[in-house]
């Protein structure tokens, strides 16, 4: 009998094994290592302001960040690399501290985004932040620190992002959960749509006091105008 029981909990030691080992490579299988140790040394001695990395297959980018406080505490963060409004490489932008809030700002369009949330700040007329774009624009990804680098894994929970059309790069289409439709549409083009709308305004009529979603589309229009201008001398 003695034999038996032990023969029974050597068995369920080995089946518990087991399950352990499958339960804990399912829960490895979506991370990534996004950093080796030298680019997080990098990144973790202050020596950039963040690291690029391509995470899964096909490879999406993702920019990570170690986000310090002022008690001397740090936290990593992990968004799509690619700015939601033309692709541009955001490693390539400033790191930026408004209102406390870490922020990353486009090097192409001055576009700037949270690190922590993912949303897109707007400016106020002077200094700091006016308000938060209502939901994320760069997708959030999950990031944690090992000793062996830093370890990312992709969100793609949401339905979409806006970040979604930009952050496969070459190989978004064919990504799955992409949303790029048809072929990306140049600051010529957007200024010359702009343009349009404006001599439609005029051949209307302005018909009374300003509403709010016509102070919008001109504020949408005068920003494709800075951008149209900003390639002209960044291309």
């Amino acid at each position: 009998l003695r034999s038996n029981t032990m023969s029974f909990a050597a068995c369920a030691r080995e089946t518990f094994g087991r399950a352990r080992t499958a339960v804990s490579k399912l829960c490895m299988a979506d991370w990534n290592r996004a950093l080796d140790e030298e680019a997080w040394a990098a990144l973790r001695d202050a020596k950039v302001p963040f690291q690029a990395a391509k995470v899964g297959e096909p490879p999406r980018h993702v920019l990570i960040t170690l986000l310090r406080d002022e008690a001397g505490g740090a936290e990593a963060s992990a968004i799509d690399a690619r700015c939601s409004h033309r692709g541009g490489p955001l490693e390539l932008g400033d790191l930026e501290d408004i209102e406390g809030a870490s922020c990353v700002r486009c090097p192409w369009h001055g576009r700037l985004f949270c690190l922590r949330s993912g949303r897109e700040a707007f400016a106020a007329g002077g200094a700091g932040i006016a308000r938060l774009s209502a939901s994320a624009s760069q997708r959030v990804h999950d990031v944690e620190i090992r000793k062996d680098g830093v370890y990312v894994r992709l969100s793609l929970d949401l339905a979409s992002c806006p970040s979604d059309e930009h952050a496969y790069g070459a190989e978004a289409r064919s990504a799955p959960g992409g949303v790029a439709k048809g072929p990306p549409r140049s600051t010529l083009e957007v200024l010359l749509e702009a343009e349009a709308r404006l001599e439609r305004r005029d051949a209307a009529g302005s018909g009374g006091a300003p509403t709010s979603s016509s102070v919008g589309a001109a504020q949408a229009d005068d920003t494709a105008k800075k951008d149209f201008v900003s390639d002209e001398f960044l291309f």
